[in-house]
């Protein structure tokens, strides 16, 4: 990468954990709208009778506080809104005409933008309405999540294969998934 696609990367990345996170956690468990759209969706349906009415209430109560902490719920939704439409514009801008981020080549930010925008783009029912709403008005976004599913996929398949080969006592070093985790890279600056 050249030094300023590791600037723009290292934007990026800052632009989604430090400001979409946030707002996708509030969106989902502080806005009133937003959790009960979240409350009706099949995944929360489709889970036991103890994480409907025990674990949910508890994440909202304790994810809620921490993004109280960041002062999100005294800006208005409106202004909230369009902060998500903001970032999703300049990821737009950033994606247009290209495969992945950088070119043709993935990238550890394509993997942290893929990990945050797959629930957005591809399981719109347990999404936040809003966020989905948006995404919708830009479609080379939707069409980046959608082709690049597979990436999202093959890291969840390549951790449980993984898991599975460390269980049995055997060292897999031909596949690596590491690549894929981009949380836990460090970009060198």
């Amino acid at each position: 990468m050249t030094p300023e696609q590791r600037a723009l990367g290292h934007a990026i990345q800052i632009s989604v954990e430090e400001t979409f996170y946030w707002l996708f956690l509030y969106f989902v468990f502080v806005d009133d709208q937003g959790y009960s759209a979240f409350k009706a969706s099949p995944t929360v349906k489709e889970s036991n009778f103890f994480a409907r009415m025990a674990w949910y209430p508890v994440l909202r109560m304790l994810l809620g506080g921490q993004v109280k902490a960041q002062n999100l719920h005294i800006l208005p939704r409106e202004l909230l809104l369009k902060m998500v439409r903001n970032s999703f514009a300049a990821w737009s801008l950033i994606l247009d005409g290209k495969t992945f981020l950088f070119g043709d080549q993935v990238s550890s930010i394509d993997c942290l933008l893929l990990a945050f925008l797959a629930p957005v783009g591809v399981r719109e029912s347990d999404v936040p309405w809003d966020f989905h709403d948006t995404l919708k008005e830009f479609p080379n976004l939707i069409e980046y999540v959608t082709r690049n599913e597979n990436l999202v996929k093959a890291r969840t398949h390549l951790k449980k294969k993984s898991h599975k080969e460390k269980e049995h006592g055997e060292e897999h070093k031909a596949v690596s998934y590491t690549h894929l985790r981009a949380h836990e890279t460090v970009l060198d600056l």
